[in-house]
């Protein structure tokens, strides 16, 4: 599948393809934040094309997002990551065929390979929901978000930075087993995983994810293993407004250390 797209009309609707027929396009369908958008947006009046990468489509496991009586129209995208090129020309192709306003990628993946390409798609008169690149330099990169924290006395784990296998030793003098080996950026590029927190218990482990982590191109931060209720805060704005607010408690996470809650509760 090289620089083509697959698309077809919902099958409940039967809707046209015209230009201008959508108002937005939702990436990275098969995640659940892109589910809860496409019905806040349908819900809202907006007209709502979903598109997910081949790589992540199961035939056999229905994409909530797709099925969604929201979602007008489903892509079927190139591989982000194995044809990253290919999936780019899919979505300006769609963008420049069907004239959405707003593209809205979900993924760190997606957002990674499309913040670059911000101007093409306003060439085309649309908008992708991204933060300024200023503030994606710094959310992207854990060691950028710890030094603002620490500049604005955001209290955070004690962290060190690792520079190889040599500086373990450093680590385990500071915080002892177990500690946690933390990618400074979850995709580089240089892998097709993305990357993810580790929880490590000795030096085999240790080693093996610090090399792992360097080999894919990111910095690796060590932190004090700091158990506990994982709260939080979800903040949209706009500007310098703050638009909505939510405080949550996680109860479950995948991956279980620090990834994206599966079971989480508003406080």
């Amino acid at each position: 599948m090289t620089g083509k797209l697959a698309v077809g009309p919902h099958p409940r609707n039967g809707l046209g393809g015209g230009p201008g027929d959508y108002d937005i396009l939702v990436l990275d369908a098969s995640m659940k934040q892109s589910l809860a958008s496409v019905r806040s947006l349908g819900r809202a009046g907006l007209r709502v094309a979903v598109g997910e990468s081949i790589a992540q489509l199961d035939p056999a496991v229905p994409v909530p997002a797709q099925r969604s009586r929201y979602c007008l129209r489903s892509l079927v995208l190139p591989d982000l990551v194995g044809d990253t090129a290919a999936f780019i020309a899919a979505v300006v192709e769609f963008v420049r065929d069907h004239s959405p306003r707003v593209v809205l990628p979900t993924g760190d993946v997606t957002i990674g390979v499309l913040r670059y390409h911000r101007k093409t798609l306003a060439e085309l008169g649309c908008v992708l929901a991204l933060a300024p690149e200023t503030a994606l330099d710094i959310a992207n990169d854990k060691d950028r978000t710890l030094t603002l924290a620490e500049q604005l006395s955001i209290a955070q784990p004690k962290s060190l930075r690792i520079g190889g296998a040599d500086d373990i030793a450093a680590a385990v003098t500071e915080f002892g087993y177990p500690f946690v080996l933390k990618p400074t950026v979850s995709w580089t590029g240089g892998t097709v995983e993305r990357l993810v927190p580790v929880d490590v218990i000795n030096q085999v482990e240790a080693s093996e994810v610090t090399e792992r982590f360097m080999k894919a191109g990111a910095g690796v931060l060590a932190q004090e293993w700091v158990p506990g209720r994982r709260e939080g805060v979800s903040l949209f704005i706009a500007g310098d407004d703050v638009l909505a607010a939510c405080g949550h408690v996680a109860h479950r996470t995948t991956p279980p250390l620090g990834g994206a809650s599966a079971v989480r509760e508003s406080i």
